[in-house]
């Protein structure tokens, strides 16, 4: 569980070209949110839902706080909205999936 949401982080921080903790800071910064939303979101998916939200909410929990289930529920909400009409997020979600891929 644990190698496969560091997969993730490390394929959004790179993609990004951001910091290791930029992606998980707590901000309130459209594009650190957004971030912090796709990690989330593609943590849920690409595990087929076998890491809880509990999980993914704490992960890196003895770095930064952890974030609450709910915030995790709410943006695989939000990411799963935003793909029915941005094409930006469609983007970023399928390059980001397919880099993730190609690194297992």
């Amino acid at each position: 569980m644990a190698d496969e949401l560091q997969l993730i982080h490390e394929s959004i921080f790179c993609y990004f070209d951001v910091g290791y903790f930029d992606v998980l800071k707590r901000s309130t910064k459209r594009k650190v949110v957004y971030r912090r939303q796709l990690f989330h979101y593609l943590s849920r998916t690409l595990s087929n839902n076998r890491i809880t939200y509990e999980e993914i909410g704490n992960y890196l929990g003895d770095i930064i706080t952890p974030y609450d289930h709910s915030t995790v529920m709410y943006s695989e909400r939000k990411i799963t909205g935003y793909l029915s009409y941005d094409k930006v997020v469609i983007k970023d979600v399928d390059n980001l999936k397919n880099i993730i891929n190609g690194r297992r």
